[in-house]
């Protein structure tokens, strides 16, 4: 009987240290996801702010000269028709425009993507948040693009990469009229499109005032007629980009 009892207490006694062991690893789940999402959070902040500042920077340069090209770049043209210029925003960059040469991506060090049109007045910068800003962002990225400044729009490969990671296009370039790759591209936190090389087209076209209108009809108000032609072009209508045929005879 003695020996009975002993066993029921232990039996008791090892049910408790379970229970204990479940609710710490509980609290500790609970306490590891908060503090992983205040750090991300934070990481975020530092990527906002440092893009701000990058930006601010660009400006004051941009109001004497045209904004610097990078030494390394890829370049998207159409039929060899250069059009615009990605890279990243990199130590000669920032030398040059006299700002921190260690403006970098808190998480995994690198430097923000730098977008520049051929003429170099016009400048996106993009930024890889952890945490969305947009209820409409996909659900399986781990990373959010969200290119700031200008809505000069920044090309991403299927894979959400920024494409100067692809060391070929570095020799090569992206011809957006012969492409067979798909990319995303985008423009704000909100604006964003994917699509193969018919879609790069559009980009081509719509590029002919780096403004995307509401309407066809407000393509042709802003322009001459005789510039633009006859073909699809991007329509923003309640921050969704829209892909429409516009007829550009009047």
């Amino acid at each position: 009987m003695k020996k009975n009892k002993l066993y029921r207490k232990y039996w008791f006694t090892l049910v408790e240290l379970i229970i204990t062991i479940t609710i710490l690893v509980i609290l500790s789940t609970i306490w590891y996801v908060s503090y992983s999402w205040y750090i991300s959070q934070s990481r975020d902040s530092v990527r906002v702010s440092e893009v701000s500042i990058i930006k601010s920077a660009m400006e004051a340069y941009r109001m004497k000269w045209s904004i610097p090209i990078p030494n390394d770049k890829i370049t998207v043209y159409a039929s060899w028709e250069i059009i615009w210029y990605q890279w990243y925003v990199g130590e000669n960059i920032l030398n040059m425009i006299w700002s921190e040469e260690w403006w970098k991506d808190p998480l995994d060090w690198e430097y923000f993507t730098y977008f520049l049109n051929l003429k170099q007045r016009k400048i996106g910068i993009l930024a890889l948040l952890e945490n969305s800003i947009n209820e409409t962002s996909l659900v399986d990225q781990e990373r959010f693009p969200v290119s700031y400044w200008d809505k000069v729009w920044v090309i991403l490969d299927k894979d959400y990469n920024p494409i100067q990671k692809n060391i070929q296009l570095l020799t090569t370039g992206l011809d957006i009229q012969t492409t067979t790759e798909s990319y995303n591209v985008y423009f704000s936190d909100k604006q964003n499109i994917s699509g193969t090389w018919d879609l790069l087209q559009v980009l081509y076209w719509t590029a002919s005032t780096w403004i995307i209108w509401e309407t066809c009809d407000d393509y042709v108000d802003e322009n001459a007629w005789y510039f633009m032609k006859s073909w699809y072009y991007l329509l923003n209508l309640s921050w969704n980009l829209v892909k429409q045929y516009c007829e550009m005879i009047y």
